[in-house]
């Protein structure tokens, strides 16, 4: 187990934090 797998499983998080972001904004 790589370095490679810490990454795809930290994009989708990252994914997930900015689309609550702009969820976020939007709703403001």
């Amino acid at each position: 187990m790589g370095p490679r797998l810490s990454v795809w499983l930290l994009l989708p998080l990252a994914a997930l934090l900015l689309h609550e972001e702009r969820s976020r904004a939007a709703a403001k």
